[in-house]
């Protein structure tokens, strides 16, 4: 509400779905404010000053700057992937829930709880970056992904695997990798076709060297 461009005639969208909610609400950040921004302290600069002053009042704000940095405190405590934020056309959050496709406990408990462990040193000694959450969340997912892949997969197998490692953005060189795949098989097998169909996105403008892919956030898989 604080936040949110009045400006515009969309409407905040929450997207229920069986690994993740999606929240998209009209908007971006101030000018203020860059995406590395707000994975650590940082000032508030609401688009509605007085509608948030009056928030604070009232106690739904405990303290202004302190939303996204309280959210993914909580989702490292709960062993859960850190949310995803996307501004590419309005602010959405994608906040992970716990089941199979998305919970960071592995068959050792003890990985989860170091990886959560490490990102919350890291915030707290090196003011962690996006990059730093995106790396650790590409790792537990990598890890489940590895587990699945086997010596001989139908196309179903692959294509499922290819859609769970991309809940993190990925190269084709790094999807191969971890299928024990060729690069070119992984192209053109299945990478052209997922993105013609929309299952995959590209994360860059198309033929953008270092090129990374993503599953469809309306994709519910």
């Amino acid at each position: 509400m604080a936040h949110r461009d009045y400006n515009s005639t969309g409407s905040v969208q929450v997207s229920v779905f069986r690994n993740r909610i999606v929240v998209r609400n009209p908007g971006t950040l101030p000018v203020e404010l860059t995406k590395a921004d707000l994975m650590k302290e940082h000032g508030s600069y609401p688009h509605n000053p007085y509608l948030a002053e009056v928030m604070y009042q009232m106690g739904y704000i405990e303290k202004y700057g302190t939303g996204i940095t309280e959210n993914i405190r909580r989702m490292q405590e709960a062993h859960l992937l850190a949310p995803e934020i996307d501004l590419s056309a309005e602010f959405v959050t994608t906040i992970w829930r716990d089941n199979d496709a998305t919970n960071v406990a592995t068959d050792n408990p003890n990985v989860a709880t170091n990886d959560a462990t490490n990102v919350a040193t890291n915030d707290a000694t090196n003011d962690a970056t996006p990059k730093d959450y995106l790396s650790v969340n590409k790792r537990i997912i990598d890890r489940k992904v590895a587990k699945k892949v086997q010596e001989r997969m139908t196309e179903k197998q692959i294509k499922e695997c290819i859609i769970e490692a991309c809940i993190v953005d990925h190269t084709i060189e790094e999807l191969a990798q971890l299928l024990k795949k060729s690069v070119s098989h992984i192209r053109n097998r299945f990478i052209t076709e997922m993105v013609a169909d929309g299952i995959l996105l590209r994360t860059k403008p198309e033929h953008t060297p270092g090129q990374t892919y993503m599953t469809n956030p309306k994709l519910d898989k």
